[in-house]
């Protein structure tokens, strides 16, 4: 049986003129079964069409903050970088596969395009925003646990991790404010935080605000998050 291509987005240094990709995000679709394919972001029509067409499922990988454009807010005083490019690209490539029933996976930042991309909207800065909230971007290294998350139970997430209570890393400032619709909220920090989206029935479409790719090597409920990707596609 032939192994499916999985797209990995890129992030984009403009000043370096480079696009890269943690090796993790490579590992973890390698180790699942699949051929991973990295995606610089494009801005033309045709060329999306056609990288939608030519791989089997889409993993929006972690980065930058979100333009606050695209969910019509003005800038907080405390948002971070942010790369109108790759904003175009991934939201264009997810609607596409959307259309084409094709399984995508976001983690940490490709959760919150995800959900940005179907109309949601985010916490451009969390502790500023949510002053009460859970320490979110840890201090400890990126592949240790730093807080608890609690799943829904008969979720797609949970089915996948095989709980319904979870340690997970922690890396982000940026957060779900309001869930698009068409999507739940699957997992939850103590906090309130959403910290996993899904699509229910078809298309695959599943989103975790944690790091499960620097993780996979050591934790099987990580590991399986890729493999379920990869599995959606055959």
């Amino acid at each position: 049986m032939a192994r499916p291509c999985i797209g990995i987005t890129t992030a984009h240094n403009a000043e370096q003129g480079n696009y890269y990709c943690r090796h993790n995000y490579i590992g973890g679709i390698r180790q699942a079964g699949g051929v991973p394919l990295l995606l610089p972001p494009l801005a033309d029509q045709d060329e999306l069409l056609i990288c939608a067409g030519r791989i089997d499922a889409l993993l929006l990988s972690g980065g930058g903050d979100v333009c606050p454009a695209l969910f019509g807010e003005q800038p907080h005083w405390k948002l971070g970088k942010f790369d109108p490019e790759r904003d175009d690209f991934e939201i264009g490539m997810l609607r596409l596969m959307v259309d084409l029933g094709k399984p995508v996976l976001g983690i940490c930042r490709g959760l919150q395009v995800i959900n940005v991309a179907l109309d949601g909207t985010l916490y451009q800065d969390l502790a500023s925003q949510q002053p009460q909230s859970l320490q979110h971007m840890q201090d400890a290294p990126r592949r240790y646990p730093a807080h608890s998350v609690t799943l829904c139970q008969g979720s797609r997430l949970s089915d996948i991790l095989g709980a319904t209570r979870l340690q997970v890393n922690s890396l982000h400032h940026q957060a779900i404010k309001d869930v698009a619709p068409g999507l739940q909220a699957t997992a939850l920090a103590d906090d309130g935080v959403i910290e996993g989206v899904e699509a229910s029935g078809q298309p695959w479409l599943l989103g975790v605000q944690w790091h499960p790719e620097v993780m996979w090597e050591h934790d099987q409920a990580a590991a399986s998050l890729f493999r379920a990707l990869v599995s959606a596609c055959l």
